[in-house]
């Protein structure tokens, strides 16, 4: 006779340590583990933006699940930025973040937020990606020298923390998912949940 042992309780994995994702997972209220992940973010050749979104979102989750159990659902994102043909990608250092603002004054940019959950437990993968369109004030130097001094937005796509400070630099926002310019859109993810069987608000 088979012994009818409980299921494990199924898991979710955040394919990230980004601070800003994981506070905004923790929104949901859900119990969650992460996992660091370490990828290329170079586009490919041609790649239009919103391809660059997915496919690393995808890349990041699929990477993530060797090292989790099969009873997982993991979750992961990436975000660019382009303005006109350009791509805008983290800027990592002073110099390319005062360049990204000064291009950005009086202009709008498109974000594009990739995401991407995996089943580990029937190896589905879905993906989605959330527009978000920003329009930017005309900036003078001293506002971005001093914005930039005060939240050094370094490892943000497109040069801002839209959840501090980043808020001024706007002139408006539109997006289906305010949250997705922070980095995690967090009703395209409810949703994805809910179809793995996960309701933040049925636990």
């Amino acid at each position: 006779m088979k012994e009818n042992r409980p299921k494990a309780p199924l898991k979710l994995i955040l394919a990230s340590t980004s601070p800003y994702r994981k506070a905004q997972l923790a929104h949901l209220g859900l119990p969650f583990d992460c996992l660091a992940q370490s990828v290329d973010e170079t586009p490919k050749a041609d790649e239009p933006p919103l391809e660059l979104a997915l496919r690393l979102s995808q890349f990041k989750a699929l990477s993530a699940s060797s090292g989790c159990t099969q009873n997982s659902l993991i979750i992961a994102g990436d975000q660019c930025a382009a303005f006109g043909s350009r791509i805008l990608g983290k800027p990592y250092t002073e110099q390319n973040a005062v360049a990204q603002l000064q291009a950005c004054s009086g202009q709008q940019v498109i974000f594009y937020s990739g995401l991407c959950v995996l089943d580990n437990r029937t190896d589905q993968l879905t993906s989605v990606c959330v527009e978000t369109r920003v329009t930017f004030r005309q900036l003078s130097d001293e506002e971005i020298s001093n914005y930039i001094s005060r939240e050094s937005p370094l490892d943000c796509a497109g040069s801002f923390k839209c959840e501090g400070l980043g808020i001024t630099l706007f002139e408006s926002i539109q997006s289906d998912d305010p949250s997705a310019l922070i980095g995690l859109p967090l009703i395209q993810l409810n949703k994805l949940l809910i179809r793995h069987g996960v309701n933040a608000l049925c636990r």
